[in-house]
């Protein structure tokens, strides 16, 4: 409905309001208490209404304002803490703190920006992105805060973006001749449990652009071309100009996923008509480019790629393009301009925990070992399970450790104390700053100010595995078993299927003489699949 239309609508109302009490006030019917009927030119004598005491009053506008002042509150935290760190991990740390009233409103906001203006649609999506969590121990706080308040859709759409990145981790991410059948069919059973999410989102809130795109997305991904097609004509007829869900749709339509380059085209013509709506349309043909380039670095011919992907940013900077010419660079060797395309990248979308694995890896080639634990530190918020992760942090760990010892120094002691000193200034919150400066201290020796950075990492963000390993390591030089045990008792309270804290702590019991513990975490350790678990446990129960 235009504004000229609802204008003409109210003035419309307007005058008949002033028209109808002249035009009826000739004659009045009523009924009176008994029955009979009465005409007049008078109207009837109206009964006095029922209305709120001023206490009843007093009491909507103070839980008004409440309301309003929890809203603002949120909003303010909201915008402060994403500044900070990210929309990404300010999501996920609501849904830890089980902040479920601050999830609603802050996901209200995002809806109601993203109607307003075209700009803001990436926040939306970034914020529910941040549910694909690799974590068997969200799904009960989603469930939670669903109970919470059954009558918002904000919950079920988590749930339901949680279930897609489930069914993909079910899936693997290799070719699908390299798949198996029962991955294939493991992956459409999560999927299934993502669409009852859906539906009772499209009951709730038909016009969400993430549903519609997540929508899309699973469809792909079950290979039902023909629901795409349907999905996608939907969502577009809600918001044509929307970027994101043509973005989602077109790369349905690439050559891997059996579309075509031409399809693609195509799809970009007909979308070219809401450029003067929202000029981000115009990057679409830059995702064709980017289709393209991927296909050449999949052939390994990453010099072609990278000229791909110089013409992908002639139609508008795209964080992913960016940070795909930055990996064919890289294995080209070309490490400062990688470098160059990474920041560029991170500069525009700080949300990816890719990026931040792939420009550690740049800076590790560089032999820039501090910033690329850094990086990899970063990765790892983002992408706490990430395999290949772990492995380069392991590797740049032990780098660093051995330069700790003399062979090298990392770090510029004093500066990067200074550095991380001021970080800390600024971030006071920052549990990655204090892990950081942790590093430097242990390099200096000063075992005693690690220990204290470490029990400050941990207060801020207690999810950090490596956080309580390095405590570990620092706390075996004390000889302080019963404060080992204190940590991992608070880190297995949040992952009670980590196998190797188990094996940790069971150590722990062992050299502070309580064998009977030790077996017993090692028999956990071992039941969830640690073969090393299971050999300490059969020489454990020969001392019992």
């Amino acid at each position: 409905m235009t504004l000229k239309t609802i204008h003409s609508l109210l003035l419309s109302c307007f005058l008949l309001g002033l028209y109808l009490p002249s035009a009826l006030a000739q004659v009045y019917k009523w009924v009176d208490e008994d029955g009979v009927v009465h005409f007049s030119d008078k109207p009837p004598v109206e009964q006095p209404k029922e209305t709120d005491s001023p206490s009843n009053q007093s009491k909507h506008i103070s839980e008004s304002r409440a309301a309003e002042r929890l809203v603002s509150k949120s909003t303010r935290w909201f915008q402060s803490m994403s500044q900070s760190q990210g929309i990404t991990l300010t999501i996920r740390q609501l849904l830890r703190q089980r902040k479920y009233e601050y999830l609603n409103i802050v996901l209200e906001d995002l809806q109601s920006a993203s109607e307003l203006s075209y700009d803001k649609e990436l926040e939306l999506f970034t914020a529910y992105k941040a549910f694909r969590l690799d974590s068997n121990a969200y799904i009960s706080l989603l469930d939670e805060w669903i109970t919470y308040d059954p009558s918002q859709y904000y919950g079920y759409l988590a749930k339901a973006e949680y279930f897609y990145g489930a069914a993909w981790r079910a899936r693997g991410t290799k070719a699908i001749k390299d798949t198996s059948a029962d991955q294939l069919t493991n992956m459409k059973e999560v999927m299934l449990e993502a669409k009852e999410q859906l539906e009772l989102v499209q009951n709730l809130f038909a016009d969400s652009m993430v549903s519609y795109g997540l929508q899309i997305a699973m469809a792909n991904s079950l290979g039902d071309e023909s629901e795409v097609a349907i999905i996608a004509k939907k969502a577009l007829e809600i918001k044509p100009a929307s970027y994101y869900v043509r973005a989602i749709y077109l790369r349905t339509l690439t050559p891997r996923w059996g579309g075509s380059f031409e399809k693609m085209e195509l799809f970009f013509k007909e979308s070219s008509e809401f450029i003067r709506d929202n000029p981000k349309l115009t990057q679409l043909q830059g995702l064709i480019f980017l289709e393209a380039g991927q296909l050449a670095s999949l052939q390994k011919r990453y010099d072609q790629a990278e000229s791909i992907f110089d013409r992908a940013l002639l139609y508008g900077d795209n964080d992913e393009v960016l940070a795909n010419r930055g990996k064919s660079r890289y294995r080209q060797g070309k490490y400062q301009e990688a470098l160059d395309d990474l920041n560029r990248a991170i500069g525009m979308s700080r949300e990816y925990g890719e990026y931040y694995h792939w420009r550690g890896k740049i800076y590790s080639a560089m032999k820039q070992y501090s910033n690329s634990l850094s990086d990899f530190e970063r990765a790892a918020q983002l992408m706490p399970n990430d395999k290949d992760l772990k492995q380069h942090r392991q590797r740049i760990e032990t780098l660093l450790a051995k330069q700790s010892e003399g062979k090298a120094v990392a770090f510029k002691r004093s500066k990067a104390l200074d550095q991380l000193d001021d970080a800390i200034k600024k971030e006071p919150s920052n549990a990655l700053h204090y892990y950081s400066r942790s590093l430097a201290y242990i390099e200096l020796k000063q075992y005693d100010s690690a220990v204290e950075d470490l029990k400050k990492a941990i207060t801020h963000n207690p999810h950090e595995y490596q956080y309580y390993l390095s405590m570990d390591w620092l706390l075996i030089k004390r000889r302080d078993w019963k404060q080992i045990i204190y940590y991992w008792d608070i880190y297995l309270n949040l992952y009670p299927k980590d196998h190797q804290a188990y094996l940790e702590r069971s150590g722990a019991y062992f050299h502070q003489g309580n064998i009977q513990a030790a077996a017993r975490d090692a028999k956990m350790s071992a039941k969830l699949g640690n073969k090393e678990a299971l050999a300490f446990y059969e020489e454990l129960k020969q001392k019992l």
